[in-house]
């Protein structure tokens, strides 16, 4: 291997292990919650996906074996995949809280329980046949 592949290898390895650091930053923002903060890590990741595809491009025009960066990219990717899954799970959340406030309200009179055991509109003719939820 020549000094120029090595140099591009570790330039790689660097690329890697930043953007790695901060998607463990951003997976822990979103597992604990703190979607709203991981805008702030928003525009680093940007620019170290950057300088990674730069990094990669260097290396394999240099003539760099794929192979020697097998492993650091199959861990990247693994990292990736993890956040792109808390992600969607917290995009997920967010629409169904906005669902949730957006939705019709119900109709604001007495439920009670139907026969088949589900909710029913109690009707004058009959609340004396269903068991009020509010009792």
């Amino acid at each position: 291997m020549s000094a120029d592949i090595s140099r591009y290898e570790r330039d790689v390895l660097r690329a890697i292990d930043k953007l790695t650091a901060t998607l463990k930053k951003e997976n822990a923002l979103l597992t604990e919650g703190r979607a709203e903060a991981v805008a702030d890590l928003l525009e680093d990741k940007a620019q170290q996906i950057e300088g990674l595809e730069r990094a990669l491009r260097a290396f394999v025009e240099a003539g760099g074996d794929k192979k020697a960066l097998r492993e650091p990219l199959e861990k990247f990717v693994a990292k990736a995949g993890e956040n792109q899954s808390l992600i969607e799970h917290s995009v997920e959340a967010q629409m169904f809280f906005l669902k949730l406030l957006f939705s019709e309200p119900e109709e604001d009179g007495v439920r009670g329980y139907s026969a088949s055991g589900g909710y029913a509109a109690s009707s004058p003719s009959s609340e004396a046949l269903t068991l009020r939820s509010d009792v």
